[in-house]
């Protein structure tokens, strides 16, 4: 066969030009092969159909990239793969190469001419082709830099062209398909218990964190402690809900389970289960209690490890901004007594102790009623998959773009809340830490009751933002806020935590 009569130049869309080599392709609309003609003498590209879709920018590094799309020579299915133009660049891509063959395409390396290749024309294809669509690609969890646009695991919202390399397992994200139908119930349900209405807040608070510029000594958790069968999980259940979030433990080593726990849930809550399960309590540097110190706290500081990718280049440190909210029949401070006897009270604020036995969570409900409520918010729960929280990311982005003055107005709201109803409450300025963590879960369930997210629960048509918040701020400052008591109510103190940590396994309930 003539190879005139079965390629065709390109005039006008013309991929580009190398020397004495000019690219051509067959059958372009159907997926060109790709080869170089040199007078009357082609070589062939690729084993097989070779082309680029669209050109790619990432939004949180500011590379340039190309979708590459191939048809699999043997199976005949249509294989894409994304090539970044840093990867291209270097003194060695063989990388990018080995990478296409293993996926189906082979990149044939042959010379054709002196100090030129197939591969570094093909590269010169993949980094120069114009005329295509631009995708912003993100690959980042949370917000974009410009705040308009909101990383979910592989959602970019709202919806539109720009897409995410996040896979949804990574992000903690279950695959259930997010439902309303249960939503108002759930709701309903949560208001029995202040610690179930407290996580049901806390989960909405997360995207609130950038877009208020709160203040990085904020960030934190809140850690539920007390015997079983009281309704700790069942609040977390209730958070999860909020995203499709799936259940989180403590098991797992401590920088790894820290840098892709902190990171995946940036700008997000984290509800993580039963610190029982992240080890044997003791001493040793393997010991649960090492673990929880570790994880918890490097979590409050928002950032991984600096690691080394060669001889001469560190890779950039993970970093998130988040809150997390966790579960456990053991106070955090008891936990880690073994290798941490005596822990700062600025320490003991990013991880904040809630003793379920306070007063402000007592439910009023006899066992029967406990047990069918917290059986009907576990079936609730497993069913709304994260469509509260993706209406509210998208509300947000909404009414920010209605007015370049929105976030300011938010911020001013929530300054106003914590100065009026949180800030009064505190009799030290260290616990200011918590009182603003407390304020930004108040204003966060208020912000989704403003968007007709969270029914109008009260008397006067509204929602009772503040009550779970200030149950809390209140229950740690009885309990835990040691520097503004005296000695003999921190020893009762002492003693009312070792019964609460111990009394499922070895005392009687009392």
């Amino acid at each position: 066969m003539e190879p005139e009569a079965t390629v065709t130049e390109l005039d006008a869309d013309e991929m580009f030009s190398s020397g004495m080599f000019t690219l051509h392709c067959k059958d372009r609309g159907k997926g060109p092969r790709l080869e170089v003609r040199q007078g009357q003498a082609y070589v062939p590209f690729t084993s097989t159909a070779a082309w680029v879709s669209s050109r790619l920018y990432d939004a949180t590094s500011g590379g340039n990239g190309s979708y590459l799309t191939f048809t699999h020579p043997i199976t005949q299915n249509e294989i894409s793969e994304i090539v970044w133009d840093h990867e291209l660049t270097g003194n060695d891509s063989s990388a990018v190469y080995t990478r296409l063959a293993r996926l189906g395409l082979t990149v044939q390396r042959e010379a054709l001419t002196k100090g030129l290749s197939t591969q570094q024309v093909f590269s010169k294809f993949l980094m120069q082709v114009e005329g295509l669509h631009c995708i912003t690609i993100h690959s980042k969890p949370g917000w974009s830099d410009c705040l308009k646009h909101y990383v979910l695991g592989d959602d970019v919202l709202p919806s539109g062209e720009e897409v995410s390399t996040v896979p949804r397992h990574e992000a903690f994200l279950t695959n259930t398909e997010p439902c309303w139908d249960d939503w108002n119930e759930l709701v309903h349900l949560a208001q029995k218990s202040k610690m179930w209405q407290f996580a049901l807040q806390m989960a909405f608070a997360g995207p609130l964190i950038r877009p208020l510029n709160v203040p990085s000594f904020v960030m934190g958790g809140v850690h539920f402690y007390g015997e079983s069968s009281r309704g700790k999980s069942r609040a977390l259940d209730i958070g999860k809900a909020v995203w499709g979030s799936r259940p989180v433990s403590f098991d797992g080593t401590g920088i790894t389970l820290k840098e892709d726990l902190g990171f995946a849930h940036n700008d997000r809550v984290a509800f993580i289960d039963e610190i029982g399960q992240s080890g044997v309590r003791g001493k040793g540097e393997s010991s649960g209690s090492s673990v929880i110190l570790n994880l918890l706290y490097g979590l409050a500081n928002g950032i991984g490890r600096t690691r080394r990718v060669n001889i001469t280049q560190l890779e950039k440190p993970k970093e998130w901004q988040m809150l997390w909210m966790s579960t456990g029949e053991y106070s955090i401070r008891d936990w880690v007594s073994p290798i941490a006897k005596d822990i700062k009270e600025g320490q003991r604020l990013r991880a904040a102790d809630i003793a379920i036995s306070h007063k402000e969570f007592d439910t009023g409900m006899d066992m029967k009623e406990a047990r069918t409520v917290s059986k009907r918010v576990e079936d609730l729960a497993g069913r709304i998959g994260g469509a509260p929280g993706r209406l509210f990311v998208t509300s947000l982005i909404r009414d920010n773009e209605k007015s370049p003055h929105e976030w300011l107005a938010h911020q001013k709201t929530y300054d106003k809340i914590y100065r009026e109803h949180f800030a009064t409450e505190v009799k030290h300025s260290a616990h200011n830490r918590l009182a603003e963590r407390c304020a930004l879960v108040a204003y966060a369930g208020l912000v989704a009751w403003q968007n007709g997210i969270l029914p109008s629960i009260g008397k006067n048509g509204e929602y009772p933002y503040l009550e779970a918040p200030l149950a809390v701020l209140r229950a740690w400052l009885d309990t835990e806020a040691t520097e503004s008591i005296n000695d003999v109510h921190r020893c009762a103190q002492a003693i009312i935590r070792w019964i609460d940590a111990n009394r499922g396994g070895r005392l009687v309930s009392i």
